[in-house]
């Protein structure tokens, strides 16, 4: 008899540490980012604000007590390894969900598995449009499109700044082009045809054929839209060929610390679209900032805070429904947050994210809060 109670005690005893370890089993976030490569300054960046999240959230308790666990993969910028590093994060550590996409062309490749392995993956630095629409079911985007900060860019430079001869420089990736084609599309709306419209390869380091030719079409600006570091490069070159400060350059999604950081006293009073600079004053912001400087001695960028966020949405979904996929990405679509001086940030049908966008200026070497434009991304 003795025995009997002592294996039905044993039993017991195994069986409610075993629900006391389920209940302890850590929520699980798989950062598929460019560690390495062209795209890190974008990667890291989202790596480090995911990180400063999670652990903020732990220290308040986690997800109804559950910890969120952090596991990153470096996709290098290359899709075949992003792919592999997809299904890795799925198959192997089971995550309950995915941020990735340190540029549009991993993005595409995070939601093409995302969709098809029916796990919620949130990029937060991909900006082509065709990124979100109404077919979309598990993959989600918060940051600017493509075709909203281009439409904001074109608006500010015709309405605002009063030019009438624009032209455009462009990288021929799928970013560059895109972003030209809206920013053209933008100008027309405006009643304003661009002088000239130029392209490069990513990688190129001579810049001189496009400037001059916008110097020889009388442009008085231009819409530049390419990564780092040749948007730092053109800008640096169009300068040395004489284009001043009074010649208008303006940005979408590059309004970060490193374009100034490659050249040094080129940029002054170049613009740039996008959801946050450090320099911004709302008290919220400015304790982020403080608090990521300290960490990591460098300033964050929108990557981080966009990343930032992301954890949060996925926090409150978690705590609403729990952790089942397809309860989270409906939830996904409910919750809203405020942050860093934003209100009532919250996903669409559609899985873009609704959060408001700004114009930006260096001024002093540093990126200024310039204009708000308060957008719901469509």
């Amino acid at each position: 008899m003795k025995r009997n109670i002592l294996m039905i005690g044993l039993a017991l005893t195994l069986l409610w540490t075993g629900f006391a370890f389920a209940a302890q089993e850590p929520i699980k976030i798989g950062l598929c980012l460019s560690l390495s490569g062209a795209a890190a300054p974008y990667g890291i960046h989202m790596r480090n604000g995911v990180e400063m999240a999670a652990e903020d959230i732990n220290k308040s308790g986690g997800v109804n007590g559950r910890m969120i666990q952090v596991i990153a993969e470096d996709d290098a910028g290359n899709p075949a390894q992003a792919s592999s590093v997809m299904i890795r994060l799925i198959t192997q550590h089971n995550v309950d969900a995915i941020i990735g996409g340190a540029n549009s062309t991993i993005a595409f490749v995070c939601k093409d598995i995302a969709e098809k392995e029916k796990v919620p993956t949130i990029t937060t630095s991909g900006s082509n449009p065709r990124l979100t629409g109404p077919d979309n079911k598990y993959f989600f985007r918060f940051h600017q499109s493509d075709s909203m900060a281009t439409d904001i860019a074109s608006t500010f430079l015709v309405q605002k700044l009063g030019l009438k001869k624009i032209g455009v420089i462009h990288d021929t990736s799928d970013f560059g082009i895109g972003c030209k084609d809206y920013f053209v599309a933008g100008l027309k709306k405006n009643g304003v045809e661009p002088v000239t419209v130029q392209g490069f390869n990513v990688g190129d380091l001579d810049f001189t054929p496009q400037i001059l030719a916008l110097r020889q079409a009388g442009a008085e600006g231009m819409g530049l839209f390419a990564n780092l570091p040749e948007a730092s490069f053109i800008t640096r070159q169009a300068r040395q060929l004489g284009l001043g400060e009074d010649f208008e350059i303006i940005m979408t999604g590059i309004a970060v610390p490193r374009f100034i950081e490659l050249a040094p006293g080129d940029t002054e009073g170049v613009y740039g679209v996008g959801p946050f600079v450090a320099t911004m004053l709302e008290p919220e912001a400015v304790e982020f900032v403080k608090r990521y400087r300290e960490r990591y001695n460098m300033d964050p960028s929108h990557h981080s805070t966009n990343s930032y966020q992301t954890v949060v949405a996925l926090q409150k979904a978690w705590n609403n429904v729990g952790t089942d996929k397809a309860a989270v990405v409906a939830e996904l679509k409910n919750v809203k947050w405020d942050a860093f001086g934003q209100k009532n940030n919250h996903f669409l049908e559609t899985g873009q994210g609704a959060l408001m966008i700004y114009i930006f200026k260096v001024e002093d070497e540093v990126w200024r809060t310039n204009e708000v434009q308060v957008v719901v991304n469509k």
